[in-house]
């Protein structure tokens, strides 16, 4: 599971990067009322893309971590062992 919010995950931060970018500079040439809304656009992206990356990392990356410490790590270091001994 891990491998595959992997990708997901950094074509939304690729992804992520431009649309910031576009949202806070775009194109200078562009009349006052077409940037405004054109500006709008890039913030829903934007919006949509921090879901989306959100979503491709709770999937593999945020249970994974715990489950591989608790396999690793000896029972006297974790929490639930120290209070049994």
């Amino acid at each position: 599971m891990m491998l595959w919010s992997l990708p997901g995950a950094f074509v939304s931060l690729c992804f992520l990067s431009y649309t910031m970018k576009e949202s806070n500079y775009g194109e200078e040439e562009a009349e006052v009322d077409e940037k405004n809304g054109y500006r709008h656009m890039e913030r829903v992206y934007f919006t949509i893309t921090i879901v989306v990356y959100t979503l491709c990392v709770s999937i593999g990356l945020s249970t994974t971590v715990w489950s591989i410490t608790s396999e690793i790590l000896p029972n006297y270091l974790l929490a639930i062992g120290s209070s049994l001994t």
